[in-house]
C-alpha cells in the first residue's frame, strides 16, 4: 500500500458521492480549481467501490487477481510461440520485474489490457475487432492505453515488412488483403480512444510526468541504477544474447517492441516491469528457438500438462472466498487484515488523532510529498494540502518550489511566503523541520517520534 492508492480512493469516493467526474483541483491551495485530467478517473470510481464494500484488503484482492489473470494470459500468448517450459521461464522473469512497480494503483490495469491486446493479436486474427471496444475503455481507466496503439502499431507494421521481405515493397495490393484488418481495426482504436470525459487529452499525459523535474525527483521516473539493479544487467545482457542467436529471424514485430520497451525501460524504472512482462512472448520463443535443435530439447510426452481451466478457475475461486471474508468482515479477519494490509510504517496514526480533535492549526498547510494522499484519505474533510501524488496536475512550479523548500533553498522563507504557509506537516528527522524550528516565529504544535506539526504563531 503506497500514498498514491489512498488518494485515488479518495477522488474516486468524491466522485461516486457527488455522481460526476473531478475535471479540476479541490484538495489543495496550491492550484485550488485548476483544470485537471483526470485519466484514471474510471480505475478510481472502481478503486473506491472496492474500497467501500471490503477496505483496503478489498481493492488489494482485486488487484491481486488482475495481475494474476494478466500473468496467465502472457504465458498463454508466450505458450503460442514456444513450449511450456520457455513460457514458464519467461514468466518468471516477467513476474520478477513486476516487483519494480507492484503497487495497488491503476497502472494495473495496462498491465491486464496490455496482456489481453497482446494475446489477441499472437492468437486471434479474427477477434481483433474487440480492441476499439478495449480500447474505450482502457482509456477511461490509465493513461497507459498509449501501448495499446504500440502493440497494434508494431505488429501491423511488423507483419507488412514481414511479408515484403519474401515480395516487393510496391506491390502494395498484393499485401493489402492479408492487412486490412488489422489496419482498420488500428484506425477504429484511435477512434475510440476519444470516448472518455476528456477526449483526445489524454494523449498529452505522458510527456507531462516525463518532464525533467519529475524524472528527477520522483523515484519511479527516474532512470534504473544499473549498479545497484543488477538483475536489469542480467537481463539486458540475456536480450544481448538471445538477439544474436535470431538474428534475421527476429519478426519485424518483435524488433520494433524490442527497441521501444527496452528504451523506455532504460529511461524510467516504472517502464521496468511493462517492459519484461510484454517482451515475455518473444523471450519464450527466443529461447525455445535455441533449444529445440539441441540436446536438452524434450520430447513432447515430456512437457509440463497443464489445463487452459484449472488455473483461471482456482484464481477465481480464491478471489470469491477471500473477497467473501472481506465484506462479511468476521473478527479473525479483521484481525488478519489489520497485520497483513496496514498503512506504511512512516505514516502516524497519532497525528490523525490529534487533528480531528484540535482542528488544523492553519489553512495552508506544507505537507511532505508522500504525506499528501494520506492526509486527504485519513481526514473528512481532509486539509488543502500543499502537494500530492497528482505530479501532473501541480505542474513544473509548485513542483519545483517543492523541492527548494525540502532542501532549504536560500528562497525558503520566500517561498513560505508566497504561498502563505502557515503550518507545516513533516517528518520528524527532516531538514526542513530541524531548520524552520529554529525560527522564533514558528512553534511546535505536535511531535511524535514519526512527524511534527509547526505552526506559525498567531499575532496579537
Amino acid at each position: 500500500m503506497c500514498a498514491d492508492t489512498l488518494w485515488h480512493i479518495k477522488i474516486g469516493q468524491v466522485m461516486l458521492d457527488t455522481g460526476s467526474i473531478l475535471k479540476h483541483d479541490i484538495f489543495s491551495h496550491t492550484v485550488a480549481d485548476k483544470p485537471w485530467i483526470a485519466h484514471e478517473w474510471l480505475s478510481e470510481v472502481f478503486m473506491a467501490f472496492c474500497y467501500n464494500l471490503g477496505g483496503l484488503s478489498g481493492v488489494t484482492l482485486v488487484f491481486f487477481v488482475m495481475v494474476s489473470f494478466s500473468m496467465a494470459l502472457l504465458f498463454k500468448a508466450s505458450q503460442r510461440l514456444s513450449n511450456e517450459w520457455s513460457a514458464f521461464f519467461a514468466i518468471i522473469i516477467a513476474a520478477t520485474f513486476a516487483q519494480t512497480h507492484l503497487l495497488v494503483r491503476p497502472h494495473i490495469f495496462t498491465w491486464l489490457f496490455g496482456s489481453i491486446f497482446l494475446y489477441l493479436l499472437i492468437y486471434h486474427d479474427r477477434k481483433l475487432w474487440i480492441l476499439p471496444i478495449l480500447t474505450a475503455i482502457w482509456g477511461n481507466l490509465h493513461g497507459g492505453v498509449l501501448i495499446g496503439f504500440i502493440l497494434q502499431g508494431a505488429f501491423f507494421l511488423g507483419g507488412y515488412l514481414d511479408a515484403c521481405s519474401e515480395n516487393s515493397f510496391r506491390d502494395w495490393r498484393y499485401h493489402w488483403p492479408k492487412f486490412r484488418r488489422p489496419f482498420f481495426v488500428l484506425l477504429l482504436s484511435l477512434l475510440a480512444l476519444g470516448c472518455n470525459p476528456f477526449g483526445y487529452s489524454l494523449l498529452w499525459f505522458p510527456f507531462q510526468v516525463s518532464a525533467e523535474v519529475f524524472s528527477q525527483n520522483i523515484t519511479e521516473w527516474k532512470a534504473p541504477d544499473l549498479q545497484e539493479m543488477w538483475y536489469v544487467r542480467v537481463w539486458l545482457i540475456m536480450l544481448a544474447v538471445l538477439i544474436a542467436s535470431q538474428g534475421r529471424r527476429i519478426p519485424w514485430a518483435w524488433r520494433l517492441l524490442l527497441v521501444f520497451f527496452v528504451y523506455q525501460a532504460l529511461g524510467h524504472i516504472r517502464h521496468l516491469s511493462v517492459a519484461a512482462m510484454f517482451l515475455a512472448p518473444w523471450t519464450a520463443m527466443s529461447i525455445w528457438e535455441i533449444f529445440r535443435k539441441t540436446k536438452l530439447q524434450k520430447h513432447k510426452e515430456n512437457e509440463v500438462a497443464l489445463s487452459s481451466y484449472s488455473g483461471p478457475l482456482l484464481i477465481g475461486i480464491s478471489f470469491l472466498t477471500l473477497c467473501s471474508f472481506s465484506i462479511m468482515q468476521p473478527a479473525w479477519w479483521q484481525n488478519f487484515t489489520a497485520k497483513s494490509f496496514a498503512l506504511p510504517d512512516n505514516y502516524s496514526p497519532g497525528v490523525i488523532s490529534y487533528l480531528k480533535e484540535h482542528g488544523y492549526p492553519g489553512e495552508h498547510l506544507l505537507n511532505e510529498y508522500n504525506w499528501g494522499g494520506f492526509l486527504l484519505f485519513s481526514l473528512d474533510p481532509p486539509p488543502k494540502v500543499f502537494i500530492d501524488g497528482r505530479a501532473d496536475m501541480y505542474g513544473e512550479k509548485v513542483f519545483s518550489d517543492y523541492g527548494r523548500l525540502t532542501y532549504i533553498h536560500p528562497d525558503t522563507e520566500q517561498i513560505l511566503s508566497e504561498y502563505n504557509i502557515d503550518w507545516i506537516l513533516y517528518p520528524k528527522d527532516s531538514l526542513l523541520i530541524r531548520y524552520m524550528s529554529t525560527k522564533p516565529e514558528w512553534e511546535h504544535v505536535y511531535c511524535d517520534n514519526k512527524v511534527s506539526i509547526l505552526s506559525l504563531k498567531r499575532q496579537f
